[in-house]
C-alpha cells in the first residue's frame, strides 16, 4: 500500500490541480508495463489487450481535463522515445520506468521466470503507440462504442458511466483518487493498491476508503490452481 501525497489527490475546491499528479503518471507507466509484460511478453492466446480505467470526479468537466493529462503525457512519451539513444529526454523517461519496474512484477514468482527490464524495454514504445484513450461521461461526447480488440492498451476517463456497470473488458489498472474531510477516513489519504489479479497478473487501485477497499479486493495468481 502507497499513500499518494495530499496534494496531489484531486478536488474541484479544496485542490484544484493544475497539472497532472506524479501519481497518475507512475499509474500510467505502470499499465504500459503490465500491457508490455502480460501482452507483449508472455502474450497469452486469451489477453490481447489490457485496459486502465481512471475516475477523477463525478463532473464530466473534470474528467476531461484529466483525459487532456493522459493524452498529452502520451504524447509526449512518443516523442521522447524516438529520440536518439541517450538523449536526456529518453534517458530520463526510461530511467522512470525502470524505476517502476519492482512495482510491476512484485507479485511474480521465480516460477513465473519474470523478464527482466531489459528484455521488455523494446516493446514500451509499441505499447504506447498501439492505444485508444476514451472520454466515457453520459453526454453526447461519450466514447462507449468500444472496438477492444482494436488496441492493446485501452485507457478510460469518466464517472457516471462507469458507476452505472459500464463494462470495462480485461481492466488491469484503475485510478481512483478521492479527497476525504471525514473524520472516520480522513488519515486514511488516498491509497494504492496492487491486486494481483487472473488475467493481468498485475493491477493498481486508488481509492480513500479503506472499508471500500477491502469489500472490492481480490487476489487470484494466474496458473495457481
Amino acid at each position: 500500500v502507497m499513500t499518494i501525497p495530499e496534494d496531489q489527490v484531486f478536488h474541484k475546491k479544496r485542490n484544484p490541480l493544475e497539472r497532472m499528479p506524479q501519481s497518475l503518471r507512475d499509474a500510467l507507466m505502470l499499465h504500459v508495463l503490465a500491457v508490455v509484460i502480460v501482452v507483449k511478453w508472455y502474450q497469452p492466446e486469451d489477453i490481447t489487450y489490457l485496459s486502465m480505467m481512471v475516475h477523477p470526479d463525478n463532473e464530466k468537466v473534470w474528467n476531461k481535463k484529466f483525459k487532456n493529462w493522459i493524452e498529452k503525457e502520451l504524447q509526449g512519451w512518443r516523442k521522447s522515445l524516438r529520440k536518439p539513444d541517450g538523449h536526456d529526454d529518453k534517458v530520463r523517461l526510461l530511467d522512470r520506468f525502470r524505476q517502476l519496474y519492482p512495482l510491476a512484477i512484485q507479485f511474480y514468482t521465480t516460477e513465473d521466470n519474470p523478464p527482466t527490464f531489459e528484455q521488455i524495454e523494446k516493446y514500451i514504445n509499441d505499447v504506447i503507440c498501439d492505444r485508444k484513450v476514451y472520454l466515457v461521461n453520459t453526454d453526447a461526447e461519450a466514447q462507449t462504442n468500444i472496438q477492444w480488440d482494436n488496441y492493446k492498451m485501452h485507457i478510460l476517463v469518466g464517472a457516471e458511466m462507469l458507476n452505472r456497470g459500464f463494462t470495462v473488458e480485461k481492466l488491469a489498472t484503475t485510478y481512483m483518487p478521492r479527497y476525504s474531510v471525514s473524520a472516520t477516513n480522513a488519515d486514511q489519504g488516498t491509497l494504492t493498491l496492487f491486486l494481483s489479479l487472473m488475467y493481468c497478473i498485475f493491477s493498481r487501485l486508488d481509492v480513500t476508503d479503506q472499508t471500500f477497499l477491502l469489500t472490492i479486493f481480490i487476489s487470484v495468481h494466474p496458473n495457481k490452481t
